[in-house]
């Protein structure tokens, strides 16, 4: 919704979802890979590499910058910004924040449990299961904490909450933050921006048309009605914690009262058994891409699944 609001400026180009900068920091430990050779030898030789350039890993964010600022400045065109809104930026966004030192960077919080809820309602067809997921909701969430804690004085956040409940106020403040002319957006017409490409949240596009609704707030509550999904969600909340939780604005207190105060119709028992069936293809997947990878660093030989 934000990406198609700042869309409706004529300094801002951008396009659905680019994923460019993602390959380019998978020689850190810290991403999960599967690839059609050894990650194992990948990184491994990447780290060869590192040490024989004159400046090391600097060297190799140098290069990064390159070919990121080379495609978006033929991507945005006559533009003065070019944006790129990729969901799994979240895993690397210290890398980009390092290799992007004069970038603007603009964070948009939102209620853990609408996101739980989204994530449902938009990837999942409603059933309670985060298969393919749960990194965005743990290792993505912190690694998104961590960034803006360590770069606040270059990003301008804001909550999903405010912006939908007042839009000019927050427009206003990004149209400062990024430079831009008084009246740069034109929030009533993002409705009928088309971002093209395959990729994107199709189900947001079709519910917001050209309407910033607060209704869209507390609509995470219709997915918590069973005893089974609050119970989940209340225990996301506590893994979040009240601490990151203030850094995004938050409160855990009044999260977990709201949440509480959500009826509940039922124990959710198919909530159970999809979300532990989601963890059990997620596990699989995860142990067939390391027997893949070990499969083929090992010269095509069998390996044991352990």
């Amino acid at each position: 919704m934000l990406q198609k609001i700042l869309a409706t400026s004529d300094d801002i180009a951008t396009v659905s979802e680019p994923w460019l900068m993602l390959p380019l920091f998978s020689y850190d430990e810290r991403m999960l890979m599967c690839s059609a050779y050894s990650v194992k030898g990948y990184r491994k030789a990447v780290r060869d590499i590192l040490g024989s350039l004159p400046c090391g890993e600097d060297d190799l964010f140098a290069a990064s910058r390159a070919y990121g600022e080379h495609l978006y400045g033929l991507l945005a065109g006559e533009g003065r910004y070019f944006l790129d809104k990729t969901p799994r930026y979240h895993i690397i966004s210290s890398h980009l924040m390092r290799t992007f030192p004069e970038a603007k960077c603009i964070f948009l919080w939102r209620n853990p449990l609408s996101v739980m809820a989204s994530i449902s309602r938009t990837w999942k067809k409603g059933r309670w299961t985060f298969a393919g997921y749960e990194i965005d909701l743990y290792e993505g969430f912190a690694s998104l904490i961590e960034s803006y804690e360590g770069n606040q004085e270059r990003v301008l956040a804001l909550q999903y909450e405010d912006l939908v409940a007042d839009p000019n106020r927050w427009l206003g403040k990004i149209q400062t933050f990024l430079d831009l002319p008084e009246g740069s957006f034109k929030h009533e017409l993002f409705g009928a921006v088309d971002l093209g490409g395959k990729m994107g949240d199709s189900t947001g596009a079709k519910e917001y048309q050209n309407t910033l609704s607060e209704d869209s707030t507390a609509r995470w509550k219709q997915a918590f009605r069973s005893r089974y999904r609050k119970k989940m969600g209340a225990e996301y909340l506590q893994w979040i914690g009240a601490e990151r939780l203030e850094t995004m604005g938050y409160s855990l207190d009044e999260l977990m009262e709201q949440l509480t105060a959500v009826p509940a119709t039922g124990l959710g028992v198919m909530d159970y058994l999809a979300h532990h069936r989601g963890k059990l293809k997620d596990r699989s997947q995860s142990r067939l891409s390391k027997a893949i990878d070990r499969y083929r660093g090992n010269g095509g030989k069998a390996v044991r699944l352990n």
